[in-house]
């Protein structure tokens, strides 16, 4: 911290920057990571990028403005303030000096802000604006950042060898590099120690990681246990490693066998129902299906665990251990650069066998279920099969049709983005699509909300199309309990929420809210309507006609 506070001129910043040994931890308004553009190269290539939303202090360009700042950004904006000057002036800085510099941080963000995206500007991105590759030489890139350190900084992030690198927007890197100036020098500092501070400073004492919490002014706060603590931060940091810990413990291999049975049968109703689509041609279907039975699935752990033989924590305290972690991934990542990519080892570095989640991978014609999201969703070897078909099928079935979805479908199974339907096949499919964003444009939330059809389409057509595929399963078990189904369904996303907690979801999340996943897929399908005799006039009656069915 004291380095950054004693720079005094722009060049003595550059050499701060370009020091891997002095400012490795540092945050950077310009990210380097690796990057997975499968259909383009089977290998990792450099990428740099600043994209905005999650990457700001406030996450959304379009909150810096504090004369229209929303109510739950303030409170974001005053808890990082207070947590800021706490720090600062733990160190010995006057609270005046705090204050200033975590304005300063603010202003330096704000002034990146006109290139920057919001999450609504992300998710109403067409797939062809999204698969524009856009990539350029070092000395390219320095030339549009005029002074910036670009190069020096990129080899002391471990990217200095790379020959290309790939970027989102040429008009962000010239905007850094005009602010890039003696005269914003003390807002290039602030941002570069606050947003330090703010990821490490919780590691320094008790009171530090209570502040980190907002715990002083919670009196509901529930100190965790130090090793509940140690535990979740790691996890969190090295998620890898404690996946291992917990696998050597707890074998998995059952239940990861059990899962890609349950896939296979999946994927053989994904078959039969692209089999059966009449809409589409025979010479798009043979494609289709190719990729439906090249799928795989990495299914709730890893075959393979990561090592760990050079990285080591010993003498170290906690605070040098988050620093040392930090400092690990960065350079593991940069390694990777120009190395071939190997689909499983890349999903799993990208989601933990423990986090609760599922995600699909397109470029890798491939989904991934963890362990995490089969313990958290209720998940039991015991559970009847309509449980299992409710809790865990719709889900698995869900992510195996964003592979067919309205980005999967631009992508081969090989990862290419092209154009690879007969175009009437591709129009069809679009027009099916649109159904789903008129149908939920046309729901209204509240008094004066609508939900908003175009941001949700891509989820709401994967909830449909899943239950579909679901449902057809269940037509092969005899004496099946629908109504078990249905329930475990609605079960698997019940919510306690708020106004204003669906304000923000409808804002800027692309996943329908948790009622409209359950009560409008659900009034899709006739065996909802056969197992609770719902008939015309009745709240959740839809008419036959006004059915979506995308596949």
């Amino acid at each position: 911290m004291e380095d950054i506070r004693g720079i005094s001129t722009l060049d003595e910043l550059t050499e701060f920057l370009s020091d891997p040994s002095r400012s490795i931890n540092v945050p950077l308004l310009l990210r380097y990571v690796n990057y997975q553009e499968y259909g383009r190269s089977h290998n990792y290539t450099a990428a740099v990028y600043f994209r905005g939303w999650g990457e700001l202090l406030l996450q959304d360009p379009h909150e810096y403005d504090a004369e229209t700042r929303s109510e739950d950004t303030q409170l974001k904006y005053d808890e990082f303030k207070a947590e800021s000057v706490h720090y600062l002036t733990g160190l010995g800085w006057s609270e005046a000096d705090a204050v200033q510099a975590f304005e300063n941080c603010i202003a330096a963000e704000t002034a990146m802000c006109p290139e920057l995206e919001s999450l609504m500007d992300l998710t109403l991105h067409t797939y062809e604006e999204d698969a524009v590759s856009l990539y350029a030489s070092a000395d390219q890139i320095q030339e549009w950042m005029k002074n910036y350190p670009f190069k020096r900084i990129a080899e002391a992030r471990g990217y200095g060898n790379a020959e290309e690198y790939y970027y989102t927007s040429e008009a962000y890197m010239r905007l850094l590099g005009d602010y890039y100036t003696e005269e914003h020098l003390e807002q290039l500092k602030a941002y570069h120690l606050i947003t330090y501070l703010l990821a490490f400073g919780w590691t320094c004492d008790e009171e530090s990681y209570l502040t980190s919490e907002n715990a002083l002014k919670d009196p509901d706060f529930e100190r965790p246990e130090d090793h509940h603590v140690v535990f979740n931060k790691l996890k969190y940091h090295l998620p890898e490693a404690v996946d291992n810990a917990y696998l050597a413990r707890y074998d998995q291999t059952k239940l990861r066998d059990a899962m890609l049975d349950f896939f296979r049968e999946f994927k053989a109703i994904y078959h039969n129902m692209i089999s059966e689509a009449e809409w589409m041609s025979d010479e798009t279907k043979v494609q289709v299906l190719d990729k439906v039975d090249a799928m795989q699935l990495f299914a709730v752990c890893p075959e393979h665990l990561k090592e760990y033989e050079d990285l080591s924590f010993d003498g170290m305290n906690f605070a040098e251990i988050a620093l040392e972690t930090d400092r690990y991934q960065q350079m593991n990542a940069a390694s990777l650069v120009g190395k071939e990519i190997i689909p499983d080892e890349y999903a799993w570095s990208v989601m933990s066998t423990l986090e609760d989640n599922a995600r699909a991978f397109p470029e890798f014609d491939g989904l991934m279920f963890t362990l995490g999201i089969l313990k958290d969703g209720g998940y039991s070897p015991d559970m009847s099969t309509e449980e299992l078909y409710g809790v865990v099928g719709t889900v698995l079935a869900h992510e195996i049709s964003h592979c067919f979805d309205e980005n999967g479908a631009r992508i081969t199974k090989e990862g290419e983005v092209k154009d690879w339907w007969k175009e009437e096949d591709l129009e069809e499919f679009r027009k099916r699509v649109q159904k789903v964003v008129d149908f939920y444009d046309g729901i209204t939330i509240c008094e004066g909300v609508q939900a908003n059809g175009s941001m949700i389409s891509a989820e709401a057509t994967a909830d449909i199309t899943g239950m579909q595929a679901t449902l057809k399963l269940a037509e092969k078990q005899e004496n099946f309990d629908y109504d078990e189904f249905f329930r475990s369904y609605a079960w698997l996303w019940r919510i306690d929420s708020s106004y204003k907690r669906d304000m923000m979801i409808l804002k800027d999340d692309p996943h329908p809210l948790a009622y409209l996943r359950v009560n409008t897929v659900v009034q899709q399908f006739d065996e909802f309507y056969e197992t609770y005799d719902v008939k015309e006039g009745d709240g959740m009656y839809l008419a036959p006609e006004d059915r979506i069915v995308v596949w």
